[in-house]
């Protein structure tokens, strides 16, 4: 075959129709894919488009617009956030709770440890004085791990004042423990059923009608001064000399004797004048009293003769002393009798005022007889039985040698439960 000359134009012609059946190139490839993509979205988008429900919708999904700047995408949107918020707040809540848990349950076994190890030691620790560890339960001690602990108690506590009081209080009978509470616990000084100072509880001297203890030192000041003023009274001064006087004529009434008939009309003569300060044997006495009666001074004068007086003008005699004894008496009685009520009234005890004083008996004749005479003095032979005399206060008991002297009653109270001591008016008492 002959080979024909090589024809430019037909050798580009078979390659073009070559090239159209040869495999697409990249470029081709990717323009290809490139239209399909744009293709496909448009018909999606036509798709969108028509699925929409609303102008809004449509133009969302058709891309118009964001869907997120629609009303329905913005609500959305606000869900979606305000989820992603709850959903937080509830993770960190459930977090913060479980921390919680963790740090109560944490906390209470630690609590339980320290009260454990709290209990342990303080119901070990030594006990102070008066303290009292009550007794622990076996149930109550099992909660701490341990066994059953009796009471104990630590040594004794000094007692406090009131509470000696109220020891004291309980040692007294029902009616001191009401006098103590009615009354101040300071007993006070008051004048006793007999006169006498003593210590009363306030409740008793009230209930008693006693009446307040005056100053002793007062007292006895006040004695002494109305002692002073019965022994300047006319009254006691004319008693106080006439009485020895009548004594010895009563004495020697029995005695039938110049002396005695002497004795007689000396003493009759001072009796009646008191205050005189002749002395015995001076008949003159009889003659200058004016007050004697005639027959007392021709007794005396007939005694300076030599003669006897006669058994009736020794009688008479007696009669008249006796007479003016009992007119001195009378009126001694009168002012002791006022003093008496002044002492009553100043609290002071007649016993320490008044002077001893009793009236004397008429001479009967068949010896001696009464003559007035202090409390006390012995009865003379032949002489009728005297008054009794008003009978002495008993004899205070012996003071033993560890009594304590007190001088108020606070001084008295403060003493020991039990101790002895005197009171100022020298009496023996024990502090109950």
């Amino acid at each position: 075959m002959a080979i024909r000359q090589y024809d430019p134009t037909i050798g580009q012609s078979l390659r073009s129709i070559a090239g159209l059946f040869a495999p697409p190139s990249a470029q081709e490839q990717l323009a290809y894919a490139s239209a399909g993509a744009k293709r496909a979205e448009n018909d999606r988008i036509s798709q969108l488009f028509a699925a929409g429900k609303t102008p809004s919708e449509q133009a969302a999904l058709a891309g118009i617009q964001n869907y997120g700047a629609t009303p329905q995408g913005f609500t959305y949107n606000v869900d979606q956030d305000t989820a992603a918020k709850r959903y937080s707040a509830d993770q960190g809540l459930a977090g913060t709770r479980y921390t919680a848990d963790v740090g109560a349950a944490t906390s209470l076994r630690t609590n339980a440890a320290d009260n454990t190890r709290a209990t342990i030691t303080s119901m070990f620790q030594p006990l102070s004085q008066g303290q009292l560890r009550p007794a622990l339960p076996a149930d109550v001690a099992g909660l701490v791990g341990l066994p059953a602990l009796g009471a104990e108690r630590g040594s004794p506590k000094p007692l406090a004042e009131s509470e000696v009081t109220a020891q004291i209080i309980q040692s007294l009978t029902p009616q001191q423990q009401a006098e103590t509470v009615l009354g101040a616990e300071t007993p006070v000084q008051a004048m006793g059923p007999d006169g006498r100072t003593t210590f009363m509880s306030p409740g008793a001297a009230v209930r008693t009608g006693a009446q307040p203890a005056t100053d002793a030192t007062k007292v006895g000041e006040q004695a002494g001064k109305l002692r002073g003023e019965i022994a300047q009274l006319p009254s006691y001064k004319n008693y106080a000399q006439a009485a020895p006087i009548y004594r010895s004529m009563v004495d020697t009434a029995g005695t039938n004797s110049k002396a005695s008939d002497l004795n007689l009309v000396y003493g009759l003569g001072k009796i009646m004048d008191p205050t005189s300060v002749v002395r015995e044997g001076e008949m003159v006495l009889v003659q200058n009293t004016a007050s004697l009666p005639d027959w007392v001074v021709g007794a005396a004068n007939r005694l300076n003769g030599g003669a006897a007086l006669q058994p009736e003008t020794r009688a008479a005699l007696l009669a008249e002393a006796h007479s003016r004894m009992r007119s001195y008496e009378d009126v001694l009685g009168a002012d002791l009798d006022r003093y008496g009520g002044i002492a009553d009234r100043a609290g002071v005890r007649r016993d320490d005022v008044l002077p001893p004083f009793e009236r004397s008996n008429a001479y009967r004749g068949g010896g001696r007889q009464t003559t007035p005479t202090f409390p006390g003095t012995p009865a003379q032979v032949g002489q009728e039985p005297r008054p009794p005399a008003a009978p002495s206060p008993p004899a205070p008991p012996a003071i033993p040698s560890d009594a304590v002297r007190v001088s108020t009653p606070k001084e008295a109270f403060a003493l020991p439960p039990g101790t002895k001591f005197v009171t100022p008016d020298g009496r023996l008492k024990v502090r109950p």
